[in-house]
């Protein structure tokens, strides 16, 4: 398996969107597909994802709708400020929007007690909520949805 920093994949997707001309949306795209083909749909019936307001919930919001399109169970929920969110996050929003997809917005205790159900009764648990950019420390809501997420992976 190859691995690299987080650096390294940054200049890739700008190498990608900057020099060969592919938009971000369509690495976002492909990326949800890639998703979408390692999970054994045969066995795997519902799913809950959590999705930040960045890039990579919008990969997120992506793999939901191909999950929800191959007629499995998505709980969907997404955390964080919507007006703070990327371009191709909004875009995966939108879509999402107009096909009547419901999702929980967390932003309280209640949302969070959804989410640890949801996680505790599914067959799967994507997490999107940050990916290669993170900077700062996890804190507030963020936090407490990523322990509810990491705990059920005991």
């Amino acid at each position: 398996m190859l691995t690299i920093t987080c650096d390294e994949m940054k200049a890739m997707d700008s190498y990608a969107v900057n020099n060969i001309g592919i938009p971000s949306i369509v690495l976002m795209e492909n990326a949800a597909l890639k998703v979408i083909k390692n999970i054994d749909l045969d066995s795997i019936n519902s799913i809950t994802i959590v999705c930040g307001i960045g890039n990579n919930g919008g990969d997120g919001l992506a793999i939901a709708r191909h999950l929800i399109l191959n007629k499995k169970m998505v709980d969907l929920f997404i955390i964080g400020n919507f007006d703070k969110g990327t371009k191709d996050f909004n875009v995966n929003l939108n879509i999402l929007n107009n096909m009547d997809i419901d999702y929980i917005h967390i932003s309280d205790d209640t949302d969070l007690s959804s989410l640890k159900t949801s996680v505790k009764n599914s067959d799967l648990t994507i997490d999107s909520v940050f990916g290669i950019g993170l900077t700062r420390d996890i804190e507030g809501m963020f936090h407490q949805a990523i322990e509810i997420i990491n705990i059920s992976c005991i």
